[in-house]
């Protein structure tokens, strides 16, 4: 199995604590904040995030996981750095050069690899930070990629975790090394796969430390308990507590109920007069409360009793009928009289009137009223038409109903039932006289009781008004006056007993006991802080013991067979021993303790100073290319490797050692090297060239007032004579001529350029043709080889030296006064094709003279062999 899938199957055996500590950690080591949160999920605060376990996509891809991956282009970037927007910058496979001066977007695109890929430890990629829009603008990239082959874009987020794809590419930054100073004179070296598990070591190592001190400060800070008689059942609770006490239960169970209150205030009052022999004035005023107590009871249940929800009840039901009979009344003379003209009609004087008339009727033998047809009105003797008898038969309906009766005879029984509702205000002033001096339970149950009363009071009042409102049917309750007379009765009794001795030290011992829970009580939130207090140091405690790093040092030794190896050591050795001049002096080994799977670096006896001390800044590098470059050599994976400015500080010698195994390494894998050397440049050239593979260029530069702008190949200086005249041509046709036909401002500074560029690429042909490589200017090597190649004549001499005359004057700043028209593309066009022809020519004689003069054998041959080429 591969060694991050094996770490990640470990990982499952871990608490949900530490997977979430694992996966935190792949960010980085913790902050403040990271360490506070992993602390919280440790010790199970109430506060405590929940906990996030690594997932395999958080941990970098093992080089051969995905099979060969290699970087084919990084394009579409948005809110990186000020990197341009809109440029592509392409890979291929093999050897890949980009060069870019200082400020022109390298470190940029540096970074950016080394996010991606997942190299070292993750590091912030700014915006631009002179654009203040592009501060809420999304930070993303489009990296396409080949996987043994097959091309494939990846869309990259900074917002959120890169496809894991990626980081089975490695990346390695000079400046973020990864090798750590463990003692004054050896340096370890951490193999990138097991670099997590080195994190997770030393941060539980950090967290145990640091929840060491906590505890400490915590003990330190307990609040101090109250002081009680050991001689009590609180004293006792309280000097057995610990962090397992339920505080709350511990309370609860000291804390007195209202009867235990009552009996403190009894006991201290029994005592008070225990001391002040009052025992018999105590009794004497306790027999007066139970009777007064007793009498507020009684009042208060004879009220209740004539107010009781029945008796408001029955009123109700009264009033009700009332009026229901009144209405019926009202209806039955709204239509006996309806279309009557006196307002009066129907009542009092009228219903005199109309008695007499039916008694003067039944007098006169006649019936009233008289429904025939030749019926007369008894009244005014007229004749009564068929209206006026029904008009009659009406009123004989309305008078005759016993309606009124009803309403007569209810109203009598409302009152006569109202007249038994108690006057409330009198029966409170009775309960508060009798109740003065009573504790307040007593009453408040009082006073309940009458609130109830005054309710069911206010009730018949409105019902008697003919306003009906809902009934206060809640109980009258009267226990607690009950139980206060019954314990006033007590009292009496045990005020008696206090004369006697036994009675009063068993008194004074149950006051000793309620003093102490009192004390208990009042003490919670002392108590309950100390519990709580020694509760975080037991949670804090137990953390240290989970924090233990015996489990990682037991897997980081089973991986170490699989990752120090000796087929490792081996390549350390031999990567030390081309970089690093103090080779000879250094031990190597590797061993795996306390979290760490390392490669051991020691400077030999008799050795003492600290390596920062005797290795320079250029060693330092170099050795940390050799721990990546063995990493490298003896992975069985084939997919890219990635150097940001690997040479800096370096020196010619391991600059050239580092070119050459570049080179050898991009016939196994692609190598891409991110540089602003330009010697370095050369010398990857020159590698490339001997072990027969073609290095890829491209630059980045600033233009336009952007970074990061790209070029599809190295600057001009850098190029064969092949490429820089075909950039010359390309330049010449598809930007100067269309110009200088619009008569473009720019075209007389942009043909100086072009100008200039023409006089270097004379400096390429003669190093190219004319010297064949035998000399060039950045290198530090004469190619004694190549001499045989050289072909310079005196006429070839004058033929450059014409051709470059030339092209001097617009290369070089002239006088003002001799300062020529620009050139025009006819006379551009001439000074390229001259060069071209020498270069064809040169070149063609360069590949007869190596197909006719076989390779010298020796120096010396090969200067005769040049010599007669002279």
């Amino acid at each position: 199995m591969l060694l991050q899938a094996r770490v990640f199957e470990w990982s499952k055996t871990l608490p949900s604590w530490q997977r979430d500590l694992l996966r935190r950690l792949t960010a980085g080591p913790l902050d403040d904040a990271g360490q506070i949160e992993v602390v919280k999920i440790l010790t199970d605060a109430s506060d405590a995030p929940a906990s996030v376990p690594i997932e395999l996509k958080d941990l970098p891809a093992d080089e051969g996981e995905h099979g060969r991956v290699e970087l084919r282009a990084i394009r579409d970037l948005h809110n990186i750095n000020c990197l341009a927007p809109g440029q592509t910058l392409s890979f291929k496979p093999g050897l890949n050069a980009i060069f870019g001066d200082n400020g022109s977007g390298k470190s940029g695109y540096g970074r950016l690899t080394r996010r991606v890929t997942r190299s070292g430890e993750p590091e912030e990629i700014l915006r631009d930070v002179f654009d203040p829009g592009s501060a809420s603008g999304p930070q993303t990239a489009e990296f396409d990629i080949a996987v043994d082959g097959v091309e494939k874009p990846v869309t990259v987020d900074l917002s959120t975790d890169p496809e894991r794809i990626l980081s089975a590419m490695a990346a390695f930054d000079a400046s973020r090394a990864q090798f750590f100073l463990a003692k004054p004179n050896v340096i370890e070296h951490v193999p990138r796969p097991l670099r997590l598990l080195r994190l997770l070591s030393h941060a539980q190592d950090r967290l145990a430390e640091n929840l060491r001190e906590r505890a400490q400060q915590r003990r330190a800070a307990l609040p101090v308990l109250p002081t009680i008689s050991p001689d009590t059942v609180a004293g006792r609770a309280l000097a057995q507590i610990n962090a397992d006490t339920d505080s709350a239960a511990l309370i609860s169970l000291a804390a007195l109920s209202n009867a235990e209150k009552t009996t403190l205030e009894e006991l201290e009052i029994s005592a008070a007069a225990i001391r002040a022999d009052q025992s018999q004035q105590l009794e004497a005023a306790a027999r007066t409360q139970a009777a007064s107590t007793r009498s507020a009871g009684r009042a208060l249940s004879e009220a209740d009793t004539q107010l009781s929800v029945a008796a408001v009840a029955e009123l109700h039901d009264l009033r009700r009928r009332l009026d229901d009979v009144s209405a019926g009344e009202r209806a039955l003379a709204d239509r006996a009289f309806a279309d009557q003209r006196f307002e009066a009609t129907g009542q009092g004087p009228w219903r005199e009137m109309w008695f007499a008339a039916e008694r003067f009727a039944q007098a006169s033998g006649t019936a009233f009223p008289d429904t025939d047809d030749a019926a007369v009105c008894p009244l005014c003797q007229q004749d009564l038409d068929a209206a006026a008898r029904q008009r009659l038969q009406r009123f004989q309906e309305f008078v005759s109903s016993t309606l009124r009766q009803q309403a007569v005879d209810l109203d009598d029984q409302i009152k006569a039932k109202f007249k038994t509702v108690p006057d409330i205000k009198s029966v409170r002033t009775t309960v508060h006289s009798e109740l003065r001096g009573t504790p307040a339970e007593v009453t408040t149950a009082a006073d309940e009781a009458l609130a109830i009363l005054d309710c069911r009071a206010a009730v018949a009042h409105k019902a008697v008004a003919g306003e009906f409102v809902e009934i206060c049917d809640h109980e009258v309750r009267i226990d607690a006056l009950r139980a206060h007379a019954d314990a006033q009765d007590a009292l009496v009794q045990r005020h008696a007993s206090l004369r006697n001795e036994d009675e009063q030290r068993k008194i004074m011992t149950q006051l000793g006991e309620l003093r102490a829970r009192v004390v208990l009580v009042d003490a919670q939130d002392t108590i309950s802080k100390h519990v709580n207090g020694l509760k975080v140091i037991a949670r804090i405690d137990a953390a240290v013991t989970k924090l233990n790093t015996q489990k990682i040092n037991n897997k980081l030794r089973e991986l170490q067979e699989a990752t120090i190896t000796e087929r490792l050591r081996k390549a350390v050795e031999d990567e030390v021993r081309e970089l690093d001049p103090v080779a000879s002096r250094i031990e190597i080994k590797g061993h795996a303790n306390k979290g760490e799977t390392v490669i051991h670096l020691k400077l030999q006896e008799p050795c003492r100073a600290k390596v920062g001390n005797v290795l320079s800044d250029g060693e330092q590098r170099a050795l940390s290319l050799a721990f990546f470059l063995a990493e490298v050599a003896v992975s069985d994976g084939r997919s890219a490797i990635i150097l940001d400015d690997p040479v800096s500080s370096l020196d010619h010698q391991r600059r050239a050692y580092l070119a050459e195994r570049l080179a050898q390494e991009s016939k196994r894998r692609q190598v891409i090297v991110f540089t602003h050397d330009m010697a370095f440049i050369h010398l990857l050239q020159e590698a490339a060239g001997e072990a027969g593979v073609e290095l890829h260029g491209q630059t980045l530069q600033r233009a336009f007032h952007q970074v990061g702008m790209v070029a599809s190949d190295l600057p001009m200086k850098m190029l064969g004579s092949a490429k820089h005249l075909r950039a010359l041509r390309h330049r010449l046709r598809s930007d100067l001529v269309p110009k200088h036909k619009r008569q473009d401002p720019l075209y007389e500074q942009e043909a100086n350029r072009w100008v200039t560029d023409l006089r270097n690429a004379y400096d390429q042909v003669i190093e190219d043709t004319v010297l064949n490589g035998t000399v060039r200017r950045f290198s530090a090597h004469v190619q004694v080889r190549r001499l045989h190649g050289v072909k310079w004549t005196p006429e070839i001499a004058k033929r450059i030296d014409k051709a470059m005359r030339k092209a001097s004057p617009k290369a070089h700043y002239e006088p003002l006064a001799l300062h020529p028209g620009p050139h025009t593309p006819a006379q551009l066009t001439a000074m390229l094709e001259e060069l071209s022809s020498l270069y064809e020519e040169m070149a063609s004689k360069i590949e007869t003279s190596i197909e006719a003069v076989p390779e010298p054998a020796d120096t010396e041959s090969v200067v005769r062999a040049a010599q007669s080429q002279v």
